[in-house]
């Protein structure tokens, strides 16, 4: 932000509210963070997995895995939010594309982590993250609703939390969004900073100017509205935009 101030570049800062699980150096630490209630979803839950299923959970390492990862991922995640009469995240050919890219990308730097969950050599998980330094950044997951009483999700994301730990990874950033289940796996709140920025005098200053005008607004909205109105004007924005809150993994 300073090299922005300094060349005069006009900029609106940001928040953007994020949360992050703190790993431990142990499993063990791991487990005992969490809470009693919620333990037996990390432990005896997979256990019970693979009293049931021959349970296989592998991690994409090589090019020729990414396409089927994927195409895994893509299947699973649009099935779970189907069901919610909603199309999900890769109902557009060009995010799938921009996923296949990503994913390439960061398999070239040793970042890809897409893990795949099968159950009967069949596909119930799968989830695409990140890593880079000590963190693992997680940027979409799915699962088969077929699988749900199995919980598959938890059962995925506990041997990958596992997996990290054992590797010395020190963060699992669950990325944007406050939602209740991510403090259920031990993710404590923080925050980012976002910066919007442009060349003096362009259509990018102006597009920050109008934008900055329609933050203030929204936020005196916010602080002068009653709460039921600022509500209903909150849902009515998330039906336009197609947009919906977060939704945890099974």
């Amino acid at each position: 932000m300073h090299e922005i101030k300094a060349a005069k570049w006009p900029f609106v800062p940001g928040t953007c509210p994020n949360s992050t699980i703190h790993l431990p150096a142990t499993w063990r630490l791991y487990l005992e963070s969490v809470s009693p209630d919620f333990r037996p979803l990390l432990t005896r839950y997979p256990r019970r997995l693979a009293q049931r299923y021959n349970v296989r959970i592998r991690r994409c390492e090589k090019p020729d895995d990414i396409p089927r990862g994927l195409e895994i991922l893509f299947s699973l995640h649009t099935k779970r939010w189907n069901m919610a009469n909603q199309p999900g995240s890769f109902d557009s050919q060009e995010r799938r594309q921009f996923y296949v890219q990503l994913a390439e990308s960061f398999l070239e730097k040793d970042w890809l982590e897409l893990w795949l969950l099968e159950l009967n050599g069949t596909a119930a998980a799968a989830q695409f993250c990140f890593r880079f330094g000590d963190t693992v950044y997680i940027l979409q997951e799915g699962f088969d609703p077929g699988f749900g009483a199995d919980k598959v999700g938890y059962a995925l994301r506990a041997a990958m939390l596992q997996h990290f730990i054992a590797a010395g990874i020190k963060r699992y950033d669950f990325l944007g969004g406050l939602a209740t289940h991510k403090q259920k796996w031990g993710a404590v709140p923080g925050a980012y900073l976002n910066l919007r920025f442009a060349r003096p005098r362009s259509l990018g200053s102006c597009y920050l100017s109008f934008a900055d005008f329609a933050d203030q607004s929204k936020q005196w909205l916010k602080n002068n509205l009653p709460p039921s109105a600022w509500n209903a004007l909150h849902w009515l924005k998330l039906s336009m935009t197609n947009q919906r809150p977060d939704s945890p993994a099974n």
